[in-house]
């Protein structure tokens, strides 16, 4: 499942162990000069030997979301979760609500 990059879904991946986020551009069909990146989180570091093939970059997750920019309502950051993720993030966002 995709879903927006917040700072709290930021917070979660980082609660659940996630360190780095292999990241890759998809194009939007309907406008060639925008598009929108995807983040698939992981929790070790790609082999030096073997890097990010198929990705464009891999990031370390590191510091605290605040210093994040999430203002902006038209970012187009996407992050790739699993099965098993989705269901923990219900659970983590419910104790908020």
């Amino acid at each position: 499942m995709k879903t927006l990059l917040r700072p709290y879904l930021l917070d979660f991946l980082k609660k659940q162990g996630y360190k780095y986020f292999l990241s890759k551009t998809a194009p939007n069909p309907e406008s060639p000069a925008s598009g929108s990146i995807v983040l698939i989180p992981r929790a070790q570091r790609p082999a030096i030997l073997k890097p990010c093939i198929g990705f464009d970059a891999c990031f370390h997750i590191n510091g605290k979301s605040e210093g994040l920019d999430f203002r902006s309502g038209g970012n187009n950051i996407c992050v790739l979760l699993d099965r098993d993720d989705i269901l923990l993030l219900k659970k983590y966002l419910l104790k908020f609500f």
